[in-house]
């Protein structure tokens, strides 16, 4: 599947620019003025809150921290609904999705939910994929506006609710904590959006919601690559081994030019695919590639590319220093990455000849991988490769 790269008439690039350069500046003026006023007002804010009725949650501390969490949560929680709407309507399917430690995934056409521990209190994500290639990137385009579209129609309803009870009802003194709920839920729903909003990245490397928007409607090299990894995650989830995937499709993965976490995630995959396919130069080549984009990102991603590092070197390049030296980077892997942690060091136990610690190392990545809840199509061909080096322990 070929995905052209559309570059913009000179007219749009022009209004791109523009608009990116309004929209960045824009959300920092946003962002202060909302301080400032917050500063400037503070005396009026003191005595609103001084003289609170009863029935207010600011006179019920416990409470009002409660109150805080859940709204937030509720918040992270409508985003995320936003997102996954926006996806249904131009069909794409819900693969996962996440709010702190509640997560629904999709196993074998199946749905599942899990309780995960280490994931945020007030985290949220959400994963759909297309079900073919057709109008991607306005599919992904649209997918991306669906949260915070639903953040900023939350922030309006429930302010405007708000401010329509304190102006006009009496009552507001008598019954007071659930119209606060309303007006704690406006500002949760207002700082949302304007997080994800924002154009730039999150600290781990991913992109905001903004941000991804802004690369889509560019549709350079950048949003070809993103959209290229979307399928092929979707050939992966479908069980598919990283060999048979579309070449063009691994290739238009890996355009992007600027340090990123996509260009890292498709060097990834364009390694799996190169190494099932026997091609170990041109394994070695991607796998290094995202290697140098490991320096820019945070997070599990770049111990994987380390665990990687160390298995190929091992056991295609029977360079026992150059793996020894990148697993010396790690102490106590994540819970996640395991299965990659002990098929490196099985691959090292095996150049060294030592055969005990390989077979023991082996049967701790097999345990890992068959525990792996995603059993995907790179899962595939890692089950594999394990396999291949069991039978060199075994003679």
């Amino acid at each position: 599947m070929d995905l052209t790269i559309e570059k913009p008439s000179p007219m749009a690039r022009f209004f791109l620019s523009w608009l990116e350069f309004i929209w960045r500046w824009g959300f920092r003026l946003i962002t202060y003025g909302l301080l400032f006023a917050v500063i400037f007002n503070w005396s009026w804010l003191s005595l609103r809150l001084f003289i609170t009725p009863q029935t207010s949650l600011v006179r019920h501390i416990p409470w009002m921290i409660i109150s805080l969490i859940l709204m937030q949560i509720l918040a992270s929680f409508i985003h995320e609904l936003g997102h996954l709407f926006a996806g249904r309507l131009v069909g794409l399917k819900l693969h996962m999705f996440i709010i702190g430690p509640l997560q629904i995934i999709k196993e074998n056409d199946e749905y599942r939910f899990r309780f995960r521990r280490g994931l945020g209190i007030f985290n949220g994500l959400t994963a759909s994929l297309p079900e073919d290639g057709q109008n991607i990137r306005h599919k992904m385009l649209i997918f991306a506006f669906g949260g915070p579209l639903a953040s900023l129609l939350t922030m309006t309803v429930a302010g405007a609710m708000f401010y329509w009870v304190i102006q006009t009802q009496n009552w507001y003194k008598q019954l007071a904590w659930p119209w606060e709920l309303l007006l704690i839920l406006a500002v949760f729903s207002l700082s949302t959006f304007l997080s994800t909003m924002r154009p730039g990245i999150y600290g781990n490397g991913f992109p905001t919601d903004g941000g991804r928007i802004l690369i889509l409607l560019k549709n350079g090299a950048r949003a070809v690559g993103w959209c290229a990894q979307v399928l092929l995650n979707k050939a992966d989830m479908a069980h598919q081994r990283p060999s048979t995937w579309d070449g063009q499709l691994v290739e238009q993965a890996t355009l992007e030019q600027d340090h990123s976490l996509d260009l890292l995630m498709g060097r990834l995959l364009a390694y799996y695919w190169a190494l099932d396919r026997g091609d170990l130069e041109l394994a070695e080549r991607h796998l290094l590639a995202a290697n140098r984009e490991r320096f820019y990102v945070s997070g599990g991603f770049k111990l994987k590319v380390m665990f990687e590092c160390a298995y190929f070197f091992a056991r295609y390049k029977q360079d026992l220093d150059e793996a020894e030296k990148w697993l010396a980077f790690v102490r106590r892997p994540h819970p996640q990455l395991r299965p990659q942690f002990y098929r490196a060091k099985t691959a090292v136990s095996l150049l060294k000849n030592e055969l005990v610690e390989a077979k023991v190392n082996w049967e701790l990545a097999k345990q890992n991988y068959l525990t792996v809840e995603q059993k995907n199509g790179v899962w595939l061909a890692e089950m594999d490769w394990l396999d291949e080096m069991k039978e060199e322990i075994i003679q």
